[in-house]
């Protein structure tokens, strides 16, 4: 037996009776007897649950709550089970650098909406800021052309009637308070 393997932990989930969740991210149901609407006993074998993504990319599996299925985020599950309840209620289940589709209880963390919205996404790639924001009315390079510009003595003002924008716009960029990673 491999001495570095670490072993599939199974824990209930208490907020979906009847299923469990590992430390290495999978879900199953267990084994279970239910009462049909028309009295009989039926019963049903664990198995192991197929997770799906959603639009914006976590693994989902359905549980079934008194006949209603219900759509359980998987690394929100695992969080919650192998480190705790969330410790403030903004906080959000986030992954670490293996990304979001490694729900193992050692990539799943507790974070503050600001970490999760800005250094993770940043480590991973997929911050929205820079050219790569929705919004955003410059490229890279034409940033670096206004400070030039203004390195080279330029009026923010004559910049501003350049590109087409408020003098503001470039007083920000210009003085690192928008771009500052460039």
């Amino acid at each position: 037996m491999n001495k570095n393997r670490v072993p599939e932990t199974w824990i209930p989930d208490p907020d979906n009776p009847g299923y469990e969740f590992s430390s290495k991210g999978n879900a199953r149901s267990i084994d279970r007897t239910v009462t049909c609407s028309n009295g009989k006993e039926r019963f049903y074998k664990g198995k192991l649950l197929k997770q799906a993504p959603t639009s914006t990319g976590y693994l989902t599996v359905k549980c079934a709550d008194h006949g209603v299925n219900k759509t359980v985020k998987v690394h929100v599950a695992v969080c919650r089970l192998f480190h705790g309840p969330k410790p403030h209620p903004d906080w959000h289940a986030c992954h670490g650098a293996s990304g979001k589709l490694v729900n193992t209880a050692e990539n799943i963390y507790w974070a503050s909406p600001s970490r999760n919205n800005n250094e993770d996404k940043r480590r991973d790639g997929s911050l929205s800021n820079g050219e790569r924001h929705g919004k955003s009315r410059f490229t890279e390079s034409e940033v670096l052309k206004i400070r030039r510009f203004r390195e080279q003595k330029m009026s923010p003002q004559k910049i501003a009637d350049i590109f087409g924008v408020s003098r503001s716009a470039v007083d920000h960029i210009i003085y690192h308070r928008t771009w500052k990673h460039v």
